[in-house]
């Protein structure tokens, strides 16, 4: 009877790496799913936008302090004021907001998603 061929398992170093990684993609996960749920919050204030009828008859100035009250109620900290643009296209306005969130992952190494979102707010 050969032992060599009936032995079935992992070994300690193989459980060790496996659990390295396993740990590595959890904390990374716990790093980078709160960019991505702040930015599902920017993206429900321009939808709002389009949503409320107050803003299809509403200046440039009146849709800056609604995205940025929007933004105070949400805790919304990654979106800064020069990263909102609002152009006149026909029929109405495009708001867009582009850009970038940073996570710290480990000492010097950080995360950074860049984020183009926009909606069309037409006018009456």
């Amino acid at each position: 009877m050969n032992l060599k061929y009936r032995q079935h398992g992992i070994t300690l170093m193989g459980m060790l790496i496996i659990m390295i990684l396993v740990i590595s993609g959890a904390l990374a996960a716990m790093r980078i799913v709160p960019l991505y749920i702040s930015n599902m919050s920017v993206r429900g204030a321009l939808e709002s936008l389009v949503s409320d009828p107050e803003m299809r008859s509403a200046s440039t100035v009146n849709i800056r302090r609604k995205l940025q009250s929007l933004f105070d109620v949400n805790d919304i900290r990654a979106v800064n004021s020069k990263a909102v643009t609002i152009k006149r296209a026909k029929g109405g306005r495009e708001v867009r907001i582009n850009y970038e969130a940073r996570a710290s992952m480990v000492s010097n190494l950080d995360v950074v998603a860049h984020f183009d979102e926009s909606v069309f707010v037409p006018e009456k």
